[in-house]
């Protein structure tokens, strides 16, 4: 079997643009800039490569309340070939990253900002989420309080 995975970290270059298709679910796009250094004729160089992300639903939801120009993600996704024919009626082709999985890397402000983020795993027992960062995947429940702000 094959599958279709990508994972990447980076920064956001914009603000999420979040819209509302016709069957009411909601989706947030997004551009995620990745670095790839590598040195050339002895001298550094940074590589700065764009990916487009796509978020639906709740994932959408999350983007437009928590994220902003600059926020630092890591997302698990897959590629997805938009295809679509343009005004000149030309076949036209576009890439982007469905996100499955994303996890908030920015830090958050102090030990009582930390304390807020509390997470309802499977039993009845709640646990405070210290050092690590905000992970929502398709599996997961949450509460308010657990998302950064």
């Amino acid at each position: 079997m094959y599958r279709n995975m990508i994972l990447l970290m980076g920064f956001l270059g914009d603000d999420p643009t979040v819209n509302t298709t016709s069957n009411n679910n909601k989706v947030a796009n997004v551009r995620l800039a990745t670095n790839e250094k590598y040195k050339s004729n002895g001298e550094d160089v940074v590589k700065t490569t764009w990916h487009n992300l796509v978020f639906w639903n709740k994932k959408a939801e999350l983007a437009e309340k928590h994220l902003k120009k600059g926020s630092h993600i890591d997302i698990t996704g897959r590629i997805q070939q938009k295809e679509w024919t343009d005004k000149n009626d030309v076949q036209r082709y576009d890439k982007v990253v469905v996100v499955d999985k994303i996890t908030f890397l920015d830090r958050r402000d102090s030990e009582a900002d930390r304390r807020r983020f509390v997470r309802q795993p499977q039993g009845d027992a709640a646990h405070i989420v210290d050092d690590d960062p905000f992970v929502l995947d398709s599996s997961d429940e949450f509460v308010e309080d657990d998302i950064p702000m």
